[in-house]
């Protein structure tokens, strides 16, 4: 989040009516937005693919050289490990411990530090929804922080599909609608397999998450550039290229000219207001 100096030089700014001073400021409130971190977990019980699947997202074999250790070595995890997002800088993907394990046991897992510690959440699981997978969604949902839930390795329950019946449509359905009717509908569940990342919902996942690490970014500056100081700049005459550059705001002034409309990407001014 923004520093409280960098809060308090922006709120002196609006106060004084300092045109320089305020651009200074929201430059200086634009980098700070442009290094903010997110540590996203990539959660689930040992065997549910975890590291898999952060190789996956970072386009590495497991025996590549940076890539997360899988298979029985990978279930021995201690301690998390970060790995970088190959596409967001400032995204860190935390491959925490396996739950289940006598390193991670289910009973103490949420208690731990560094699961609380993480911005946003990625639960994995396969097979049927465990009574550990709910637990994670209960508490992620009690925290107020956002999380995905995935089903891996789908290529498997396909494959065991196609061998039964040839139906491989009814068996990703039936999997989506028991996840749904254990987590709620409110859930989106995403079906991929790691071996396959081109399948599945792999692709849908990744573009939802780079959606969601942008909104993070924008939400960072709440605390300092609400939707009633954007107004500010108008009054105090602030330049609206200068504005448009450093935020991307568009600003259409109203017919009566009493007023002007704010496009803005940002969260908390989606469609525009009219100040």
């Amino acid at each position: 989040m923004l520093s409280g100096g960098e809060i308090a030089e922006l709120k002196a700014a609006v106060a004084t009516n300092n045109p320089s001073g305020l651009v200074s400021a929201l430059q200086k409130v634009s980098e700070a937005v442009k290094n903010e971190s997110l540590k996203v977990a990539v959660v689930g019980e040992t065997g549910s693919g975890k590291s898999s699947f952060v190789n996956a997202t970072r386009g590495l074999k497991e025996h590549d050289a940076g890539a997360a250790e899988t298979g029985v070595v990978g279930g021995m995890m201690v301690e998390p490990k970060g790995y970088p997002h190959p596409d967001h800088p400032n995204v860190t993907l935390w491959d925490l411990p396996g739950i289940g394990t006598m390193n991670c046991p289910s009973d103490t897992f949420l208690e731990q530090r560094h699961f609380r510690q993480c911005d946003m959440f990625i639960i994995l699981s396969c097979g049927r929804v465990t009574k550990t997978d709910t637990r994670l969604v209960e508490e992620i949902r009690t925290l107020g922080k956002t999380f995905y839930f995935v089903c891996s390795k789908v290529d498997l329950d396909v494959a065991s599909a196609r061998r039964r019946n040839g139906r491989e449509e009814s068996a990703l359905q039936t999997i989506r609608e028991d996840c749904i009717s254990h987590l709620g509908g409110e859930t989106d569940v995403f079906l991929i397999s790691s071996w396959d990342p081109d399948k599945f919902d792999f692709p849908r996942l990744q573009r939802t998450l780079a959606k969601e690490f942008r909104r993070h970014r924008a939400c960072a500056l709440q605390p300092a550039l609400s939707k009633s100081s954007l107004p500010i700049l108008h009054k105090i005459k602030v330049s609206l290229s200068e504005a448009e550059q450093i935020w991307g705001l568009r600003f259409i002034r109203s017919p009566t000219g009493q007023g002007v409309t704010i496009l803005s990407p940002l969260p908390w001014c989606s469609g525009g207001g009219l100040v």
